[in-house]
């Protein structure tokens, strides 16, 4: 149940009836607001706890052509007739305080314990949205860097499914290119390596300096070894870029790691699309539809950016006849804009030159670029033991995202990783993701939803039923249950799943406060109080599932 929505509705209605009254254009957008009261008490002289606030009559003064104070005066005749409100206040210079009847807030409760299932849920819009994220080459482990756009970008991806919208969580696999001839080296380096341990008569080659020198291709080489034992014994570092059986093996080896730590971070991909799976005709189609914006130049082809600011154009295709990176994922963007409503990438910050040429690219393909975001994951600077931990993936002294997670927990992680908004560099203090108390957010969270599961458990209730007139802090934590939903909304509309994490820690104190405070077990409002904390269950329940994080039902 969406209170807002109702009061909203009520308000509209107000409008529509007012406007008629005294025959009055209204603009086509009403777009006024609706948010939490924050009358001074110096001027709450009876100190009533208001629920909301608004500034319609300040948006809608020039239409009515009345002072602002005036139009909330008359609001405030017709919104004391309604039900479902108690009183209304004005406040200068002419907000609007309305306080919600305790039997349309105790009617609000009950109903939406009846319907918890679908409480925070939309209506299902047949949207299509694909959301690709993480996309790491597969040369090695995942790193902690990854995590952050893992965490957020699936945490997105599970917040618009429930919002509604029919999602695509994908993974583009870049298996083709220079990357991969890098892995090819530096695994069969480490390949070798091993064969020489057992004492074969093999060569041995140097590690190329521009090479992957992580224990992860330690990893895969050892796994390589275990599969095709001396198989590859024979070949050099310049073959072994030419074996499509080592390479192709070394790829499945980086990618079923990959997946592994996605899967141990809860995080989820329906679709995994190779690069290698974009033919050559589809190059050409895509080259093709661009036709009247590219040009050749020194045996290259240009794509021509620079007409929509640029800073200069770009080549699709080199002097030597390969193409660059670029053109093959315009390519793979067509495909996706062309099976999805709107397209989400998580690119990482080192991308973000790249952003202004891609979106160039799909509107020369006739694209719509408001229906196609770019999400530019900022730096995580890992702090341990008071200082920056640096990372560095092919020097090998980077920390893998397993190792991370052994560190600390897959829920700090995942927490830490959406409480920030993405745009913005985080720092991830790793004594604090550890710690056992309420400075630590998601702990303190879990610890709350753990104490409101124990208050259940001692009821050994099966319904829960509100009837009582509701105190002030039962009044405060519920209004902060039914800002889930819109929560939840604004998520789905701007992509800032950072959101979630505040609103949480916002209910968390609320709910702390209340049962600090109130008695609940056998108090006289028992079964009100207990309907309180069930539906406060259920939403704590609900938010960190779809931030990915656990719901433990006891904590010491």
């Amino acid at each position: 149940m969406e209170i807002k929505s109702m009061i909203k509705k009520e308000l509209n209605l107000i409008i529509e009836n007012l406007s008629k009254k005294y025959n009055i254009d209204l603009p086509d957008n009403l777009n006024y607001q609706l948010s939490e009261s924050k009358l001074p008490d110096n001027l709450n002289d009876e100190k009533v706890y208001y629920h909301l606030a608004t500034n319609l009559a300040m948006i809608l003064t020039k239409s009515f052509k009345l002072n602002p104070h005036e139009l909330a005066q008359i609001l405030k005749i017709e919104l004391d007739k309604s039900s479902i409100i108690d009183r209304v206040l004005i406040s200068k210079p002419a907000f609007i305080n309305i306080k919600l009847s305790n039997d349309f807030l105790i009617s609000s409760l009950n109903k939406t314990l009846a319907n918890s299932d679908n409480f925070g849920k939309a209506k299902i819009n047949n949207i299509k949205i694909n959301n690709e994220f993480v996309s790491v080459n597969p040369t090695g482990f995942l790193h902690f860097g990854h995590a952050r756009g893992a965490a957020y970008a699936d945490s997105l991806s599970k917040i618009l499914k429930y919002q509604g919208y029919d999602v695509e969580s994908e993974y583009y696999i870049n298996d083709a290119g220079n990357q991969i001839d890098i892995l090819a080296i530096s695994t069969f380096v480490r390949y070798i390596e091993l064969l020489k341990e057992k004492n074969l008569s093999v060569k041995k080659f140097e590690m190329p300096e521009d090479s992957y020198r992580g224990e992860d291709i330690k990893i895969f080489a050892k796994d390589l070894f275990d599969e095709f034992k001396t198989e590859f014994e024979n070949e050099d570092l310049n073959s072994i870029t030419k074996n499509k059986k080592f390479k192709d093996a070394a790829i499945k080896i980086a990618l079923h790691y990959i997946k592994s730590d996605l899967k141990i971070f809860n995080v989820h991909h329906d679709t995994w699309f190779s690069e290698r799976s974009i033919e050559k005709e589809l190059i050409e189609k895509t080259i093709e539809k661009m036709e009247n914006h590219v040009y050749s130049k020194d045996g290259a082809l240009f794509l021509k950016t620079s007409e929509f600011g640029d800073d200069k154009d770009r080549v699709l295709i080199k002097s030597d006849g390969s193409h660059t990176y670029f053109l093959p994922d315009i390519a793979y963007h067509n495909i996706k804009a062309s099976k999805s409503d709107k397209m989400i990438d998580f690119w990482g910050a080192d991308h973000g030159g790249y952003v202004r040429r891609m979106q160039i690219a799909m509107k020369i393909l006739g694209r719509d670029l408001d229906k196609f975001s770019i999400e530019i994951i900022q730096l995580v600077r890992l702090l341990k033991n008071g200082s920056e931990y640096k990372m560095s993936k092919r020097a090998g002294t980077g920390i893998f995202l397993r190792d991370m997670i052994e560190l600390t927990s897959v829920d700090a992680v995942r927490w830490f990783m959406v409480s920030r908004d993405i745009n913005s560099p985080l720092d991830f203090d790793l004594d604090l993701a550890n710690s056992k108390s309420d400075e630590n957010p998601v702990y303190g969270v879990q610890y709350a939803f753990a104490r409101s599961n124990s208050l259940l458990e001692k009821s050994n209730e099966e319904q829960y039923n509100a009837n009582h007139i509701l105190s002030e802090k039962e009044q405060k934590l519920l209004m902060q249950i039914f800002e889930f939903p819109h929560v939840l909304k604004s998520i789905a509309t701007n992509y800032k799943v950072n959101l979630l994490a505040p609103y949480l820690i916002d209910l968390k104190n609320i709910f702390n406060s209340f049962y600090a405070e109130e008695k609940i077990i056998n108090s006289e409002n028992e079964a009100s109080k207990l309907a309180l904390v069930k539906l406060t269950n259920i939403v704590f329940s609900k938010a960190l599932k779809l931030i990915g994080v656990s719901t433990p039902k006891r904590m010491g």
